[in-house]
């Protein structure tokens, strides 16, 4: 009965209630001009963003930008906590 349970868990969706997007710094507007972020992160029971890191980026001064909106990012509650990867493509032109 246990693994049913853990199996309904895995196919519940996260469902975003709101996901800021990331905010470029002047000086990164001029001189970075696309660029691509993968951050891994846990969801926790509340809908918090918990633990977040970058996973690769293609442009390690866009990874404080990427890291910061996450952080700020919130889902509906779900029963446990859940690991995440998200990438996050940025075009600056």
């Amino acid at each position: 009965m246990v693994a049913a349970a853990e199996e309904d868990e895995e196919e519940e969706p996260l469902r975003a209630i709101a996901q800021p997007q990331p905010e470029i710094p002047r000086e990164l507007r001029t001189s970075v001009v696309t660029g691509r972020v993968i951050v891994g992160f846990t969801v926790q029971p509340d809908g918090t963003v918990a633990e977040a890191a970058i996973v690769r980026a293609t442009n390690r001064r866009l990874s404080k930008p990427a890291l910061d909106a996450i952080s700020k990012w919130r889902f509906q509650p779900i029963r446990t906590a859940r690991a995440v990867q998200v990438e996050i493509e940025f075009n600056l032109q």
